[in-house]
C-alpha cells in the first residue's frame, strides 16, 4: 500500500539496507479483487510518496514500473528521464495467454478477446491487429492537453485509465 511505502521510505532504514532495490507497482484494478478504493491516483498521499523518492537520500535504488511513469513525470523534479520507461504494451512487448491467445498486455485480458495464434501468425497479430494498432496509436495520441511531458509518459496507460496519476491526462 502507499501507506506501507511511505513507511518503509520515512523510516525502514534497516530493512532497506538488506535489499538492493525496492520497485514499486501501480495497483491495476484487474481480476476478481478489483477494489477501486486502492487506486494511487485517489490518495492524499500521492504526492508525499513521490516526494520522499525524490527529495531523500536512500540506501536502496529505487525503481517504478512503466505504469507509474505519469505520476513520476508529473510529481518528481530529480530524475533523469532518459531512465524512464513508458508503457511498453504493443511497441516492443506482448503478452501470450496459456491459452494462446495474444493481448498486447496482459491487463487486456477480462476486456478484449485476444487474438488466436492457433489462427494467426505471431507477426500476422503484431502487425496487423486492430488491438494491437489501437494500442500504438493511443500511446502516441495526444490526449495530454498539450503536456510538455507527452514524449516521456506517451499518454499514460492506454487500457486502465483509471490508473493514470498525472492530472494533464483526459
Amino acid at each position: 500500500s502507499i501507506v506501507k511505502a511511505i513507511e518503509w521510505l520515512e523510516h525502514g532504514d534497516e530493512l532497506l539496507d538488506k535489499c538492493n532495490a525496492i520497485i514499486f507497482l501501480n495497483y491495476k484494478p484487474v481480476g476478481d479483487g478489483k477494489d477501486y478504493r486502492r487506486l494511487l491516483r485517489n490518495s492524499p498521499l500521492l504526492r508525499k510518496f513521490f516526494n520522499l523518492v525524490d527529495r531523500k537520500k536512500h540506501p536502496v535504488k529505487i525503481g517504478f514500473d512503466s505504469c507509474m511513469v505519469s505520476g513520476i513525470v508529473q510529481y518528481m523534479n530529480n530524475i533523469n528521464l532518459t531512465s524512464l520507461e513508458p508503457c511498453d504494451a504493443g511497441r516492443f512487448s506482448a503478452y501470450i495467454s496459456e491459452d494462446l491467445k495474444m493481448y498486447p498486455c496482459s491487463f487486456m485480458m477480462e476486456y478484449y478477446e485476444g487474438e488466436d495464434l492457433r489462427k494467426k501468425s505471431l507477426m500476422d497479430v503484431w502487425n496487423n491487429s486492430y488491438s494491437f494498432n489501437k494500442t500504438r496509436d493511443s500511446l502516441n495520441s495526444n490526449r495530454c492537453n498539450g503536456c510538455n511531458q507527452q514524449k516521456n509518459c506517451l499518454n499514460g496507460c492506454p487500457f486502465l485509465r483509471e490508473i493514470d496519476l498525472c492530472s494533464n491526462i483526459n
